[in-house]
């Protein structure tokens, strides 16, 4: 299986500017364009945020793929459970994640998947996560529906944060 930095470049169709860096020695990518305003899991309080990253911490373990639904105050909407590669959702489901955060593990331990990136763009979602047992993948949406804000938290990072 191709690694989603191949996938990213490949099948994307995405416009990236001459700011975009992707690193080669993980599975994390950078674009530089700035956010106009805080959004997706950073209108969380602290307190929010921190148990998003043991939510993430725990189901980065699971031998099957788990969603975590948040509204943008960082209540959990629900949680589904997958296989090992994929979580579906219902009808009713998908109908409710405009403008939501989304976070599941991946247990191949890979960063965020061209699938990840067309979901997050198909449902208008603020944020996309993908986390495994080395960290947590992050993508927003810009301004431009076409370009993405993308960072990676280590493990390291989150354990210093939510100290």
């Amino acid at each position: 299986s191709e690694n989603s930095d191949t996938l990213f470049e490949r099948n994307s169709g995405l416009d990236f500017d001459k700011g975009t860096k992707i690193e080669d020695n993980n599975t994390s990518f950078m674009h530089t364009e700035e956010i106009e305003k805080p959004t997706g899991s950073d209108l969380f309080t602290e307190q929010e945020q921190k148990k998003l990253y043991q939510t993430e911490r725990i189901i980065s373990g699971n031998r099957y793929e788990t969603a975590v639904v948040y509204d943008d105050t960082g209540k959990i909407i629900f949680k589904k459970k997958g296989s090992f590669d994929n979580v579906s959702f219902t009808k009713a489901q998908l109908s409710k994640l405009k403008g939501k955060i989304i976070t599941h593990n991946h247990p191949s331990c890979s960063g965020l998947s061209a699938d990840d990136i067309m979901f997050m763009q198909n449902h208008n979602l603020a944020e996309m996560r993908s986390c495994n047992m080395f960290g947590t993948h992050i993508m927003r949406p810009t301004k431009n529906r076409f370009r993405f804000h993308m960072m990676y938290l280590t493990r390291d990072l989150m354990r210093f944060i939510m100290n």
